[in-house]
């Protein structure tokens, strides 16, 4: 069960990082950019709003996707030690 929840995480995770990137170097033509953008928009959605994307010069850094990676990294770690506390007290 961890090993899915683990690779459940780094597919989410990776996906969140492409799209971040993609948004600070303005990527936005190429098909497969738009692709990621769409897939990924329900992941970042609940974080839109709590804080603004931000322009440093060229670049603009998303914030709501980046607190995204964060919410979703602490989600899987919790869900992995609730599985590995859940396991260990049924074979006791």
């Amino acid at each position: 069960m961890t090993s899915l929840i683990t690779t459940l995480t780094i597919i989410l995770e990776t996906l969140l990082i492409f799209r971040a990137v993609f948004i600070i170097f303005g990527a936005s033509g190429v098909s497969l950019v738009q692709l990621i953008m769409r897939v990924s928009d329900p992941l970042v959605q609940p974080f839109v709003g709590l804080v603004p994307a931000m322009r440093y010069g060229s670049y603009l850094i998303d914030w709501p996707t980046v607190l995204a990676l964060i919410a979703y990294g602490i989600l899987s770690f919790l869900l992995i030690e609730m599985v590995h506390y859940l396991t260990v007290r049924l074979h006791r």
